[in-house]
């Protein structure tokens, strides 16, 4: 296979010149180095992280929109159509790779489950003829359509989440 990681630290130590104990030296400094800078950065970060939330507030899908969304008094997860799947508009143009959208995608948000960080599913039919239709979060409480076990694109190809995808406490329902 390879080099064991003695020979080429030697080979490495040949090259430039150096003894293994100036080799193993110079290693170990750089490591000590390296996280001295990694605690720096850390800091600074932490230090940044309230300015960088004051500075983003007002932007979409900042705090002030989260707070807003939140104060709605809902709490529910909201659907939306991004136009992504749907070649007859939508707010961005329709990616022909893409299955298309069903025209029951929004009814059945409703009855969707969220099974994950940012992945809700919901079944649409029964037994073996049952459909899967997943949907992703895109924004603070904000969700669309992302396909389906059946999706199809516009020009009739297969676009289909596969099964083993599918939670099982879904199929099961």
């Amino acid at each position: 296979m390879g080099k064991e990681f003695g020979e080429v630290f030697r080979e490495l130590a040949e090259t430039v010149g150096k003894s293994l104990e100036e080799a193993s030296e110079r290693i170990s400094r750089l490591g000590r180095d390296g996280a001295d800078d990694i605690e720096k950065s850390v800091a600074e970060t932490m230090a940044n992280d309230a300015a960088v939330k004051d500075r983003f507030a007002g932007l979409p899908h900042g705090a002030a929109v989260d707070d807003a969304r939140a104060a709605d008094g809902t709490g529910d997860p909201k659907y939306e159509n991004p136009g992504h799947h749907d070649p007859h508009g939508g707010p961005n143009a329709y990616i022909p790779k893409k299955a298309v959208l069903p025209a029951d995608a929004k009814q059945q948000f409703a009855k969707s489950v969220q099974t994950g960080d940012n992945v809700r599913w919901v079944k649409v039919g029964t037994g073996k003829k049952a459909i899967y239709y997943r949907y992703f979060q895109h924004g603070p409480n904000v969700w669309h359509w992302s396909g389906s076990t059946e999706g199809v694109t516009h020009s009739g190809r297969p676009a289909t989440i596969p099964m083993n995808q599918v939670p099982i406490e879904i199929r099961r329902r």
